[in-house]
């Protein structure tokens, strides 16, 4: 958990047409994305694929995929511009809600600055996107993507904003 890595490819599927019923293939690659499946769970799945198989009491503790979330440059975030490669443009993030972000006050974002990570930009985590990607095609590339890692002060609280984000309880609208 907190590891970044960079330039992790993705695939998507988008329609091409709000009507349409044929669906594309997109292959995205984010720059940079945070590894979230917590690093236990991670260790346990390593040691069991290290022995083998008929040496195993049990594969329980392999794990077929890996949480992780992209973490886009905060420049580009502030701008809107962070998922224009797969043709969605946001509003602008700025003023207060800006000021929110950038100082960890909004439960959807996560910002990371150079108290929390090293030789990187600053960089913005939103809790609303997030994918899996499988632990056999993550391991094969993993030392030629990693690029640093979270202090380990800031992990525990990047895990649990995440789970408080993504189990909170949808209301609707009165």
């Amino acid at each position: 958990m907190g590891d970044i890595l960079t330039d992790v490819e993705y695939v998507i599927f988008q329609k091409e047409a709000e009507n349409d019923k044929k669906i594309n293939e997109i292959l995205v690659t984010y720059p940079y994305s945070i590894v979230l499946t917590q690093d236990c769970d991670l260790e346990q799945d390593y040691g069991c694929r290290n022995t083998l198989k008929k040496e195993r009491n049990s594969e329980d503790k392999l794990i077929t995929s890996i949480l992780l979330c992209p973490v886009f440059n905060a420049a580009d975030f502030k701008s809107g511009q962070h998922l224009s490669d797969i043709g969605l443009i946001s509003s602008p993030w700025g003023g207060e809600l800006w000021s929110s972000i950038k100082s960890n006050n909004h439960k959807r974002f996560y910002f990371l600055n150079q108290d929390s990570i090293s030789k990187l930009p600053d960089l913005i985590i939103d809790f609303k996107n997030f994918f899996t990607i499988s632990s056999d095609s993550l391991y094969d590339v993993y030392e030629e993507k990693h690029c640093t890692s979270v202090k380990n002060l800031f992990r525990e609280d990047i895990s649990h904003r995440f789970a408080h984000y993504n189990s909170r309880i949808g209301l609707p609208k009165l």
